[in-house]
């Protein structure tokens, strides 16, 4: 798969399910993550992608019965020893993605805190080591309320009052449109709101609402016109490609679905 990924110009990879709460959590356990990463690290070198990780913003509670509050100073020093451990095992680690506050994973606002103190929390745990944080802008269900239960518009009027408060290693992964991977829907405002915040485009390379494994469908063609897009903010001109290609960090992620079948050679 590393091959793969690397023949297509791909750089990085996060190892695990974005729902990183639950089950998931576990992979920052220290046994199991001293064996993840020990296992994993040589492959990853060898094919010159960087690995991350996703984290569950309640690791702390889950694992060791401590506060997630991005404010506590116990907190702060949970994830300081908990990143310093990653780095001694994986020193080519790259960081985090975070799904917060959306769909049942716990995030800031369980704390009273906004998303970018959450962001900045863990973001100011990897700078020293020089990692970044890819915070999802993905949030509905139990994130903070807008006065407005529109799906569409939630992400847009938590995040864009949070411009410019995001530290410097932070990337806001923001959905093509502004629903959920839908086959047809507009850009997501977020893309031409965010002008002090670093972000990044996120699309599915996958058939879960195209085609669902049945039908052909040309990913490429779709996301050529995503990026092609023209946000006329702040004037014409600033497409979604000019817009990430112009912010200090920026890039593409996708949801991807290549299986776990092992390949195996006809006679």
């Amino acid at each position: 798969m590393l091959r793969l990924l690397k023949s297509v110009g791909v750089n990085g990879m996060v190892i695990n399910n974005v729902n990183a709460c639950g089950e998931n959590v576990k992979l920052l356990e220290s046994g199991y993550l001293k064996n993840v990463t020990r296992n994993l690290s040589p492959a990853f070198e060898r094919w010159g992608i960087t690995p991350y990780f996703s984290a569950c913003f309640a690791a702390p509670l889950f694992l060791d019965n401590v506060t997630a509050d991005p404010q506590s100073h116990e907190t702060q020093k949970w994830w300081k020893e908990k990143v310093n451990e990653i780095y001694q095992e994986m020193p080519s680690f790259g960081g985090f993605l975070v799904k917060a506050d959306s769909e049942g994973n716990v995030g800031p606002y369980h704390y009273n805190r906004t998303e970018a103190e959450g962001a900045n929390l863990l973001a100011r745990a990897v700078r020293p080591h020089g990692g970044i944080v890819m915070w999802r802008a993905f949030i509905y269900g139990n994130g903070p309320k807008t006065g407005a239960e529109d799906i569409a518009r939630q992400s847009y009027d938590i995040f864009h009052p949070l411009d410019g408060s995001f530290d410097k290693n932070v990337i806001l992964q923001i959905k093509n449109g502004p629903l959920d991977f839908q086959i047809r829907e507009p850009l997501n405002p977020l893309f031409g709101a965010m002008r002090k915040t670093n972000v990044m485009m996120e699309v599915q390379a996958a058939q879960e609402y195209t085609g669902q494994a049945i039908h052909a469908v040309n990913l490429v063609t779709m996301w050529k016109e995503y990026l092609d897009f023209d946000m006329e903010n702040p004037t014409k001109g600033s497409t979604v490609s000019s817009l990430l290609t112009n912010s200090s960090m920026s890039g593409m992620a996708a949801v991807s679905n290549l299986g776990t079948a092992l390949t195996r050679s006809r006679t």
